[in-house]
């Protein structure tokens, strides 16, 4: 299995470089198929100029097809040690997008933290204000039962 072949960008790429070069295949016997019939090599003079034309559309199509197919080997190509500058760029982008998703789930954290322990806080004051209490109420009671002379 080659690198990279489970980004299903990358074979996408793979798949329409593929169908690019498969078309300037095409375009290629096209023009040796018009180029091989007449006397002037390109279909001839006597033609009216069609077939001359229409090569010349053929070799532009074909270089446009050849440019995009180099674009896209160089973005397969792409990665931190090639220096690839779009590549980087997405790199970056992505980092920046997770960091400040981390940044902003670290601070609802925190928030969150802070409020807990100020709720916990708070228990622990009413928990002991009403220990405090109740164990007055004991020692008062207790005090009543001793007076009423009824022992404990």
């Amino acid at each position: 299995k080659r690198p990279g072949t489970g980004n299903v960008e990358v074979e996408e790429m793979r798949r329409e470089r593929n169908a690019l070069r498969e078309e300037v295949r095409v375009l290629k016997q096209q023009m040796a198929r018009g180029g091989g019939g007449g006397a002037g090599g390109y279909g001839g003079y006597g033609s009216g100029g069609g077939d001359v034309q229409q090569v010349s559309m053929l070799k532009k199509e074909i270089e446009r097809l050849n440019v995009r197919i180099r674009e896209y080997e160089r973005m397969e190509n792409a990665g931190p040690e090639s220096g690839n500058a779009a590549y980087l760029k997405r790199k970056i982008y992505f980092l920046e997008k997770t960091m400040e998703q981390l940044e902003k789930e670290r601070s609802e954290l925190s928030m969150r933290s802070t409020m807990a322990e100020e709720q916990l806080k708070n228990m622990q004051e009413h928990m002991n204000t009403t220990v405090q209490n109740y164990q007055r109420k004991i020692v008062e009671l207790k005090k009543k039962l001793k007076q009423s002379g009824v022992a404990p």
